[in-house]
């Protein structure tokens, strides 16, 4: 009975969230599909282990991350599928109206981030030539160069891929081209899922937003495609060479369902019956992670996942790999169920915000794909959880990148004798009373 009300309150929030933008491209309902990789470890937990609670309070926080997804909706009176269909038809907008500059400005960036991400590797060595794909050797070395692969080089080529889109030069075609390569390049050296998935949603998001029809036939080949490539990085990092085909797809399988909630069962079941609620310390601790990002803390405190594995298994995971809790573990050893209704209705409002502030603001190629950017991170910590720490940390790195472009086009416009910026106009939404 149990799990079928769990199925139950899965779906109604799944609709929601596709109700609140009419886009199953959309970051919102993307969230809930990598939520749904979650809810099916869980439904194995409890199969297999007769636990119950994982996959009950995963859909509890899907529900509720839909309800408030629906509330702002309702609060901003967004009418998503006329406004996504307006945001689609509008034209595209550039704060620099001469787009020359700008491209030579996003060719300058791509140098630099390439530079940094190869300094990085030099340093720090390369996983797929050393066998090491422990976080602790992507990490060894934090700041600027790790962003420079899993953030500043994405948002590079989301914004190639509108010059693509939208020009379609033959310049344009062969920095994405180039982009592409050196992205395909680096996910190999990297040889961590995040990674790769760093690139892919945020396109198939921006996909999403500009496209007029979607064609889903490329959409399946390119996830194939991608799926096969993900198979045979995985027998190279993880030495199952010996393994029979069967078996590495059951263990793929199971890293992306039950190993996604080890973490949040032991909280459960283990740690809050013994220790009782932490009453917000973790998410004070990811505060205090985006306080040393800014340099007002000395150090890094240390992640709750790492203690968490620490506590599971007796030894240091970074070395090793990430244990992750999701939102859904993190929320509950906080505040328990209570934390869990409010937590998952607050990141919907959160989620569901962004989206309309992106569908309300002019189509322009540095500030959409900035967004768009910005909403994967959502995507992204309903795979591993810490919401503010990661939020916080790639809001920061958007935030440098942004200044960066900004400043070297406005470097770049002097010599034409003036600064060639203009700011969009603001006016009035048609569909309600919220200023775009």
């Amino acid at each position: 009975m149990i799990i079928l009300c769990s199925i139950l309150f899965f779906g109604i929030g799944a609709y929601l969230a596709f109700r609140a933008t009419r886009n199953l491209l959309s970051p919102l309902f993307i969230s809930v599909g990598m939520m749904l990789f979650n809810y099916t470890g869980g439904v194995i937990i409890f199969l297999t282990e007769g636990r119950i609670l994982i996959p009950l309070f995963i859909s509890i926080g899907v529900l509720f991350y839909g309800l408030g997804a629906m509330f702002l909706a309702a609060y901003l009176h967004f009418k998503p599928a006329q406004e996504l269909t307006k945001f689609r038809e509008q034209p595209f907008f550039s704060v620099f109206p001469d787009t020359r500059v700008f491209f030579i400005n996003l060719i300058a960036v791509f140098l630099i981030t390439v530079s940094l991400t190869v300094y990085y590797y030099h340093i720090a060595g390369i996983p797929l030539f050393s066998g090491d794909v422990s976080v602790h050797a992507l990490t060894q070395h934090l700041g600027i160069f790790v962003r420079s692969f899993t953030t500043f080089l994405p948002v590079v080529i989301l914004i190639a891929y509108l010059f693509v889109r939208v020009r379609n030069t033959l310049g344009a075609n062969i920095f994405l081209y180039i982009g592409a390569i050196t992205a395909i390049t680096v996910i190999a050296f990297t040889g961590m899922r995040g990674a790769a998935i760093g690139y892919i949603i945020p396109l198939v998001i921006i996909y999403g937003l500009i496209s007029r029809k979607i064609n889903w036939f490329r959409l399946t080949v390119v996830f194939l495609v991608f799926f096969v490539v993900a198979i045979v990085l995985q027998y190279r990092y993880f030495g199952w060479e010996d393994l029979p085909l069967r078996d590495a797809l059951l263990l793929l399988g199971s890293r992306m369902t039950i190993s996604q909630v080890m973490g949040a069962d032991y909280i459960i079941h283990e740690i809050v019956p013994q220790t009782g609620f932490f009453m917000g310390e973790i998410a004070w601790n990811e505060f205090k992670g985006i306080l040393a990002v800014l340099r007002i803390l000395p150090e890094h405190p240390t992640p709750f996942w790492i203690t968490l594995f620490e506590i599971m298994h007796g030894v240091d995971p970074r070395a090793a790999f990430v244990m992750t809790t999701t939102p859904i573990g993190d929320l509950y050893i906080d505040f328990g169920v209570p934390g869990i209704v409010l937590g998952m209705f607050f990141f919907g409002v959160i989620a569901q915000l962004l989206y309309v502030k992106t569908l309300r603001y002019p189509k322009d190629y540095l500030i959409l794909p900035v967004m768009v950017y910005l909403q994967y991170t959502l995507v992204s910590t309903h795979i591993t959880g810490s919401f503010f720490n990661v939020f916080g940390q790639y809001g920061i790195s958007l935030i440098v990148i942004t200044l960066v472009i900004l400043g070297l086009t406005l470097i770049l416009s002097l010599p034409l004798g003036r600064i060639v910026v203009k700011l969009p106009k603001r006016e009035v939404s048609t569909y309600g009373e919220h200023k775009l």
